[in-house]
């Protein structure tokens, strides 16, 4: 028995990217951030969108957390977290979350670097700073921690130099909110177990302790978060280690000596003297790096105003420059609104991402992207008629657009409606000649219209464009495979194999195509590695278990429909003939 599946063809595996390589097709990469050995969850992509002729700064996961389905989960809910701070100038925007190339994007603001390469104020720590300057930017930085939490995102977690980027006209803004809080949400340390890993360079990482998760760098966690607690104090006390870098220098108020370590040098060395130039700044910098959190500020509301203070003795009365002001609140425009509207449906808040597309079409009818997102999210709630209506509305507004016409065949095909699918299929490629997911969802409509010359051209073509796509080999290997053409069958699905090692569907059908060829023992091996792919593969269980009764294996053999059974839909027809193997089997046993 082969398996077909003549769903939508879900798009290629994903693979490690390089400099010069696009992501998604559209997104060129420009440099790589972080990854693994150099930091310790993510990997930020700095990319050039080629559509709309920007750069920005991808963040993902990196793979070794992609394993645990919970990190992942939570890595979507902290970047909806992120989504939901919208605008404020004081932090890097948050553009989108979706998924590209199978892998969850957080598509973020990219803060150009001024002419001497210099976008973080780590990059900033050595340079002499006036008290003007030092004060302008701490009044920023807690501008923007008071809107976050305000908008209930609080605590960061990871204050640090790192995490402070400067633009080109001297503004603060703070990056990576919500990231590195998500290892809150695990089940705890075994959650994540063999992922924990300290860093050598000092920068972000995650340990245990008495079954909490550890989270942050360093050299800027205070000493209660070294027992995982973690709350709006710790940042401040965060904040006051930059300080204090930023009136000495770039170094740092404690660092670990004798033996001790990072815990013990936060916990028990007393605050050195702050140098002259830092002089105005002393008792408030004691206040932020108390060992006691209550001894603190208590919020950065309150840090801010004395700060306010120290900036009006030190710097007003000379000069008459007043400190920053609360930056204007900033509205949300008709693409920004898309944007939210598409992140909100990708992280399964659907309903509320078409809210957000049917307030962008109010301020604009004519956005075909908005139309066109607006039934993505329509066909994901499985209302697709009016999906179909959106799609139909991009066209009339953009004819071109082949994403829409592609997205509309799909609609069709899932409503019955096979020929107007087709129809739209064939719209998509012409536009678009080199749109792989187009052929190979025409070869899967003509495939169940029983069109199978027409399916294999379709797949074949899928192939064509796109090589490395484990899924659309696969489709061609079955419709060759239907065709009775069994040794090119046999190759497309090694090759789908080969690209995809655990492509459970591929290997059990390579296993079907091996034993009608009658290379039985090598279709047990391909069958049993379906199983280790997919445990509850109703398909490999039926296969294999004929092939063992084949081979006269009566005991394998019952084991095999027994455990199809267990996993076999109820409506399935086989489950009756996997009794009846099951019941002549036992009897063949028991009479040997």
């Amino acid at each position: 028995m082969i398996s077909t599946g003549l769903g939508d063809i879900p798009s290629s595996a994903d693979h490690p990217y390089r400099i010069g390589e696009l992501i998604g097709g559209r997104y060129l990469i420009l440099d790589i951030l972080g990854g693994e050995g150099k930091s310790s969850m993510g990997v930020v992509y700095i990319c050039h969108d080629n559509q709309h002729d920007l750069v920005l700064a991808l963040k993902t996961l990196q793979r070794r957390f992609l394993l645990s389905k919970r990190i992942v989960d939570s890595f979507k809910k902290e970047a909806l977290a992120w989504i939901h701070l919208e605008k404020h100038p004081n932090i890097v925007r948050a553009y989108w979350v979706r998924e590209v190339d199978d892998l969850m994007f957080i598509a973020c603001e990219f803060i150009e670097p001024d002419w001497a390469g210099k976008n973080t104020l780590t990059a900033y720590l050595k340079s002499p700073f006036s008290l003007s300057r030092v004060l302008s930017w701490a009044v920023q930085f807690c501008h923007g921690m008071e809107y976050a939490a305000s908008r209930g995102i609080s605590p960061h977690r990871d204050v640090k130099p790192d995490n402070i980027m400067i633009t080109t006209d001297g503004c603060v803004k703070i990056a990576d909110f919500g990231l590195v809080g998500l290892w809150d949400k695990t089940d705890g340390p075994e959650e994540i177990g063999a992922l924990l890993q300290k860093n050598r360079r000092e920068l972000t990482f995650l340990s245990t302790h008495n079954n909490r998760i550890v989270a942050g760098s360093p050299p800027w966690m205070a000493p209660e978060q070294f027992y995982g607690i973690s709350e709006m104090r710790s940042d401040i006390y965060g904040f006051g280690i930059v300080l204090f870098q930023l009136v000495n220098g770039g170094e740092l108020p404690f660092r670990p000596a004798g033996g001790d370590n990072w815990a013990k040098a936060h916990k028990n060395y007393p605050l050195p003297p702050v140098p002259p130039e830092g002089g105005p700044l002393a008792d408030l910098l004691h206040r932020c790096l108390e060992k006691r959190r209550d001894r603190r500020f208590g919020s950065f509301a309150e840090l801010r105003v004395e700060l306010e203070k120290v900036f009006r003795k030190e710097i007003t009365k000379k000069t008459g420059q007043e400190p920053p002001s609360p930056p204007l609140a900033e509205e949300m425009r008709e693409g920004e609104l898309i944007n939210k509207g598409m992140s909100l449906a990708n992280l399964g808040l659907i309903e509320e991402g078409i809210r957000k597309y049917r307030e962008g079409l109010r301020m604009n009818p004519r956005n075909p992207a908005a139309h066109y997102n607006l039934g993505n999210a329509l066909a994901q709630k499985g209302r697709l008629r009016e999906a179909a209506d959106e799609y139909r509305k991009a066209i009339a507004l953009t004819p071109d657009f082949a994403e829409a016409h592609f997205n509309l065949a799909r609609a069709l095909y899932a409503a019955g409606e096979s020929d107007a699918a087709i129809s739209g299929y064939c719209e998509a490629i012409r536009i678009k000649p080199s749109f792989a997911a187009a052929y190979a969802n025409l070869g899967v409509a003509y495939h169940k219209k029983g069109e199978t010359a027409r399916a294999l051209k379709a797949y074949s073509q899928a192939v064509r464009v796109n090589p490395g796509d484990a899924e659309a080999h696969h489709r061609l290997g079955v419709a060759l495979f239907m065709a009775d053409r069994l040794d090119e069958a046999i190759g497309a699905f090694r090759e789908a194999v080969r690209i995809n090692p655990q492509h459970a569907e591929a290997l059990n059908n390579l296993g079907a195509a091996l034993f009608r060829k009658g290379l039985n023992d090598e279709a047990v091996g391909f069958y049993g590695k379906a199983i280790m792919s997919r445990p509850n593969f109703a398909d490999a269980y039926y296969n294999i278990g004929i092939a063992f009764a084949k081979k006269d294996l009566p005991t394998e053999a019952v084991r095999a429909f027994k455990e199809f059974i267990k996993c076999a839909d109820r409506k399935d027809g086989r489950i009756e003939k996997a009794m009846e193997h099951v019941g002549a089997l036992m009897k063949k046993a028991a009479s040997s």
